[in-house]
């Protein structure tokens, strides 16, 4: 698993079904501020994001893919209350030790690799959440797994589709403001990318030659 190709293929994925990102990355920002439609509306984002819809099986509507939303909200808020706790408590512990003189202080490099594996383990909850309808318990611990199994890679990932991408882009002014806009919903789908490689779930690539060419390809070279 590269975590360049899966950047390369969730780039295509949102270039190819740019309208419906577009639309679902905006609504994700509109409902940001209300604050209780954040869990149901990341829900929501991935499940758009998902690398196997209008290939493997049709995109829904826009009036379902709502519907979809709204039946998260409760999903959602369960999934929160397991997983944001554990980053805000990561965060505390970097601000209030980070800030100490002595060993402790020293140790603030460690404290901010536990905040990237709390942010990456909350994310890939979330993912798995949206493809997976597994209960929530369930969903907590194979996202743990998929995180010790993967971790490098997962926060290879977070750092090509979103970290980086957010400080370049901040850093060259206001008028990038729409692409740091896409940057959510690309990492949603690098992220999805990242969940079924790892379960090794297939996601049927329309580009990839089909078994035909191969053999054709394969018999070429004999």
């Amino acid at each position: 698993m590269n975590p360049l190709t899966i950047t390369r293929r969730a780039l295509r994925d949102v270039y190819v079904n740019v309208g419906p990102m577009f639309v679902a990355t905006v609504l994700w920002w509109v409902l940001l501020p209300t604050i209780v439609m954040i869990p149901a509306a990341t829900l929501w984002l991935f499940s758009v994001a998902d690398p196997r819809l209008g290939t493997d099986t049709g995109r829904p509507a826009f009036r379902e893919s709502l519907s979809i939303l709204f039946r998260s909200i409760w999903r959602g808020w369960q999934l929160a209350a397991c997983t944001v706790p554990v980053v805000g408590l990561m965060v505390f512990n970097v601000r209030y030790y980070g800030s100490s003189d002595g060993v402790i202080g020293i140790l603030t490099p460690v404290w901010l690799l536990l905040v990237a594996v709390a942010a990456l383990w909350t994310l890939t909850v979330f993912a798995l959440g949206a493809l997976r309808e597994h209960p929530v318990k369930k969903t907590l611990r194979i996202a743990g797994q998929i995180v010790l199994y993967r971790l490098f890679i997962g926060i290879a990932v977070l750092l090509l589709t979103l970290v980086g991408p957010f400080l370049l882009l901040g850093s060259l002014g206001w008028f990038t403001l729409p692409l740091i806009m896409m940057l959510p919903v690309i990492a949603a789908s690098a992220l999805d990318r990242f969940v079924l490689t790892t379960l090794a779930i297939p996601i049927y690539d329309p580009n990839a030659p089909t078994t035909e060419r191969v053999a054709e390809r394969a018999a070429g070279k004999r």
